[in-house]
């Protein structure tokens, strides 16, 4: 299965990122859609290639991307601070991409990531501030649990409900040997 990267361009410019990558080795293909996003290959450890400690560039399904850049984020016409919350949010990546593109286009904003999970918490938290998105927190919540604070505050919720399994069908294969038209729809 490809192994996608968000470059961060606000940041660097992508043939910089690009370029980077291909010195260190890495096959670096454009994919598709996005002119920000990257099929890469030929390294086995990302977390050891230059750029991605500084936070240049991001591990990113294009799929979650593309999610993100339906909300129209820029596009929202919001006076004052922009609230957002994602909940079932691990491993974050949406939750990024949203801070990003409101950081780029100087949107004043407050993002809350939130998971179930306090080890998935732990890992959103520490790549916000790899990142050095500090507008965004990663906090644990079960989103069955109602919450008033924010009952009626959040311009934006992103909601990857967790459900079937299906959208990582390609990297979980045993998924689709357990998956029937019943499982689906319960």
């Amino acid at each position: 299965r490809p192994l996608t990267i968000r470059c961060r361009t606000y940041l660097n410019s992508k043939e910089e990122i690009v370029k980077s990558l291909e010195n260190q080795g890495v096959e670096v293909t454009p994919a598709p859609y996005l002119p920000y996003a990257y099929v890469i290959g030929k390294t086995d450890d990302l977390t050891q290639l230059s750029g991605f400690e500084e936070g240049a560039f991001v591990i990113q399904d294009i799929s979650s991307m593309l999610a993100v850049e339906a909300l129209g984020l820029p596009k929202m016409d919001n006076q004052g601070t922009l609230k957002i919350l994602d909940i079932c949010a691990a491993p974050g990546g949406k939750s990024m991409l949203a801070a990003d593109i409101l950081n780029h286009a100087g949107i004043d904003y407050m993002l809350e990531a939130r998971d179930i999970s306090e080890y998935k918490v732990e890992l959103m938290q520490e790549n916000l501030d790899r990142c050095h998105l500090n507008k965004a927190k990663a906090v644990a919540w079960d989103a069955l649990e109602p919450d008033e604070k924010w009952l009626g505050q959040a311009d934006v919720v992103i909601a990857d409900i967790p459900c079937s399994g299906l959208g990582v069908i390609g990297r979980k294969r045993d998924i689709k040997y357990k998956m029937t038209p019943q499982a689906v729809q319960d």
